[in-house]
């Protein structure tokens, strides 16, 4: 059940997160297609990076190592979207949108100034939870050591009352 509200939330938070993004873009209105393809582009490769994300346990691993691991995934997944976002174009309108290397520096650019606040706060969540659920963890293990502690220190003290 918590699996699936997990999963729900995160669905949702990509399709307003990414729809919020077109919307300003389907008021500006020329080139619809160049602009659904972006964002059908950056829903696909950021997709693709969680899935990256979770199947090789970045969210585990010390800060410094999961950081460089998301820079680097967040640079392949704007190659990728990249490269989906110009296919996708060409087979809508028949052309390539901006031209030449300049133009696949540009849209690499364009997603990673997107892709980079998302993997931050995708991770920065999952840090603060798991930060948190260890906190829970420790608390229960304190508890239960006061408890052992109480339970070993009565008899003694009994002991200790009767020896005098």
């Amino acid at each position: 059940m918590v699996m699936m509200k997990r999963k729900f939330r995160y669905y949702l938070c990509q399709i307003v997160g990414w729809g919020l993004l077109l919307m300003p873009m389907w008021v500006i209105g020329p080139g619809m297609g160049w602009h659904i393809m972006m964002v059908t582009a950056g829903l696909l490769a950021s997709h693709l990076l969680r899935s990256v994300i979770v199947r090789y346990r970045w969210l585990e691993l010390p800060v410094k190592a999961a950081l460089l691991r998301l820079m680097a995934g967040v640079i392949l997944a704007c190659l990728v979207a990249g490269s989906i976002r110009r296919m996708g174009v060409y087979l809508i309108d028949g052309t390539m949108g901006r031209n030449g290397i300049l133009g696949i520096f540009a849209d690499v650019f364009d997603y990673y100034l997107l892709l980079v606040p998302w993997t931050m706060i995708y991770y920065l969540y999952h840090y603060a939870e798991r930060v948190y659920r260890e906190s829970l963890k420790n608390g229960k293990l304190e508890l239960r050591v006061r408890e052992m502690e109480e339970r070993s220190a009565i008899p003694s003290i009994f002991l200790s009352w009767r020896g005098k």
